[in-house]
C-alpha cells in the first residue's frame, strides 16, 4: 500500500489538496494512507472529503486511509465520510504503540 506523508511546507490548503490529487493521477493508488495530521480540523475535513471524492472517481472500489490528529477531527468528519474514506486517529495509534512497547519491556 502507498503512504502520502505531509512532510512539506505548505501555506494554504489548496496547496495540499493538489498534491493529493497530484499523487493520485501519477501512481495506481487504489488503496493508500495519507496522514494529514499536521492539519487543522477545518482544513483536515476539507481535504478528505475533496480529495477522497476525487480518488472516488477514479477509483470506486478503493480506499484511502486517513490519519487524523485528534478524535474531534474524526468526529466532525465522520457523519460526512464516503464509503472510500478510513478515518483514524493518530494519537490513537501512537498510544497502542506504547502501550504495547511498555508490555513488552
Amino acid at each position: 500500500m502507498k503512504k502520502f506523508n505531509l512532510d512539506f511546507p505548505f501555506s494554504q490548503v489548496n496547496e495540499v489538496i493538489e498534491r493529493i490529487t497530484g499523487f493520485i493521477n501519477k501512481h495506481k493508488c487504489d488503496e493508500f494512507e495519507a496522514d494529514i495530521s499536521l492539519l487543522n480540523l477545518i482544513d483536515a475535513s476539507r481535504t478528505a472529503l475533496l480529495c477522497s471524492t476525487y480518488h472516488f472517481a477514479k477509483y470506486p472500489e478503493g480506499r484511502i486511509y486517513w490519519d487524523l490528529r485528534d478524535e474531534q477531527t474524526r468526529e466532525l468528519i465522520a457523519p460526512m465520510r464516503l464509503v472510500n474514506m478510513e478515518l483514524r486517529v493518530k494519537e490513537a495509534q501512537e498510544g497502542v504503540l506504547n502501550n504495547v512497547i511498555k508490555l513488552r519491556a
